[in-house]
């Protein structure tokens, strides 16, 4: 009764749903269209984040800032396993901002001018403004997570960025530097002296920082809100944070045995080459200089917008999917329902609104325990008996072994432990053999009724296990195979 009201339910709803299919395809309305949902597959899409960076640097005898506001366009291309987890990869652009202000003055003890005298060398700002920038492109490696039930849903990226420097400028928009010499065997001080110890005249100028910064990598994140504006396409709209793990700043110490070759001079240091009293000769910004600390880590954060655009599957992959999912449920439904069921997969699928079953495993594993039951139920009263030193089944009743194919052809998860029995007349190792020629000889039955190998264990007791529902040991009973039925999980 209750196999006959599933068939007259199931009829009854593919008959609505036929012409609901047939009309959505038709109608160019977009009131009524299913909600699509992740599955898997490629995707690609397009943002722009913007939002304030830093170069997360230190100054000695100053401060910093954050500098202009920072934008980052970004394409990526995703690959999703499932409708909710996936791995993506692209390229983006992100600049990079700090100001930075020197207020303290820098001593430079023990210099020698060039008649052999030994002096203090002090430069001072004056108000000195200073803007860092860095750009670069960024190579993300991210692990996506989306969960979309409704039309609005969620979503959230983790992982790293490699990022790659193409430019790195300066523009020093403000303020000066001015110089003066202390002789403490003199007692004197000499500042004001043109061409030697006075106001440097370098000011507002933009120039290149030449290999400040190597390839780096940025810790990344982000979480936005997925809200659908067609089909195959959603607007992303979130926040993101990233910040770079190692130094990125590939400047090297003073080089103590030739301080005007190193790679990071003082801050209006004097030299011979250069002049006394001014800026060396190449400036490469302040983190080229050794009032900035010696290691660097640029971030940024912001707000980031784009839209997420879902391949379109072709009809070949429709059909694909809709076979995979007719064989799934095939396998639990009764025959009558086959070609129904196949008319109404494919349909639904080649008209991109997959037939969705939310509780396809609860009903999958319903059918089975009840399927189990029946077979325990049904077995428990059917013992297959032998006759003495026999392997010919007396099968009583005769239908027995069709039932239990029967059922197992419609139920996969299940399958059967086949175990042969034997009295104990004849030796241990004689009725050990007997025991598994009647196990077999039942297996082999089964397997040419429909059921397949991987479903059977084949089994022998010997003549050790009594009768399983008086717990004695009888010839007659004894000379059995008994068919245990098991629930497994289908791969």
């Amino acid at each position: 009764m209750k196999r006959q009201t599933l068939i007259v339910l199931f009829t009854i709803c593919s008959l609505l749903v036929a012409p609901y299919i047939e009309a959505q395809q038709k109608t160019t309305t977009k009131k009524r269209r299913k909600v699509e949902k992740f599955e898997k597959g490629h995707q690609l899409s397009g943002s722009l984040g913007v939002g304030v960076s830093g170069l997360g640097y230190n100054i000695y005898g100053g401060t910093t800032s954050l500098g202009i506001p920072s934008i980052t366009p970004t394409f990526e291309y995703a690959y999703y396993f499932n409708k909710y987890v996936g791995l993506g990869t692209g390229l983006s652009f992100t600049n990079y901002f700090t100001r930075a202000k020197l207020t303290d003055p820098i001593l430079y003890k023990g210099m020698t001018d060039y008649q052999g005298d030994v002096f203090n060398h002090q430069a001072t700002p004056n108000d000195w403004h200073e803007v860092q920038s860095i750009y670069q492109l960024e190579v993300p490696a991210l692990l996506h997570i989306k969960a979309k039930p409704k039309k609005v849903g969620f979503h959230m990226a983790l992982g790293v960025k490699l990022g790659v420097p193409i430019a790195q400028t300066y523009n020093h928009n403000k303020g000066t530097v001015s110089h003066s010499a202390y002789y403490p065997q003199w007692d004197m001080t000499l500042e004001n002296v043109p061409g030697h110890f006075g106001e440097d005249p370098l000011r507002k100028q933009k120039g290149s920082i030449q290999h400040a910064t190597k390839v780096n990598c940025m810790g990344y994140a982000e979480l936005g809100m997925l809200i659908e504006v067609q089909k195959k396409m959603d607007l992303n709209i979130g926040v993101y944070g990233q910040y770079c793990v190692n130094n990125a700043l590939k400047v090297n110490k003073d080089n103590e045995n030739n301080s005007s070759k190193a790679t990071r001079q003082p801050l209006g240091f004097a030299t011979e080459e250069n002049g006394y009293g001014s800026f060396m000769n190449k400036y490469n910004g302040i983190i080229g200089t050794t009032s900035a600390g010696a290691e660097m880590h640029p971030w940024s954060a912001g707000i980031k917008i784009g839209i997420n655009y879902w391949k379109v599957m072709s009809e070949k992959e429709k059909k694909k999917k809709a076979k995979q999912l007719a064989k799934k449920w095939k396998d639990y439904l009764p025959v009558e329902m086959k070609t129904l069921i196949d008319t109404i997969y494919i349909e639904t699928v080649v008209h991109d609104t997959i037939f969705d079953c939310p509780d396809i495993d609860t009903y999958i594993q319903q059918k089975t325990t009840e399927a189990h039951q029946q077979l325990d139920e049904m077995l428990s009263e059917s013992v297959i008996w032998f006759n003495f030193d026999d392997y010919t089944p007396i099968l009583e009743p005769a239908y027995i072994l069709d039932s239990v194919a029967n059922m197992l052809k419609k139920h996969p998860n299940i399958m059967l432990h086949i175990n042969g029995h034997a009295c104990n007349i004849g030796t241990d190792q004689y009725n050990q053999k007997l025991a598994m020629k009647r196990a077999q000889a039942v297996a082999a039955m089964l397997r040419k009724k429909g059921v397949r190998k991987d479903q059977m264990e084949v089994r022998s007791f010997g003549a050790t296990e009594p009768f399983k529902y008086n717990k004695e040991h009888q010839l007659e009973k004894d000379r059995r195979v008994e068919i245990i039925p098991e629930i497994i999980e289908k791969e």
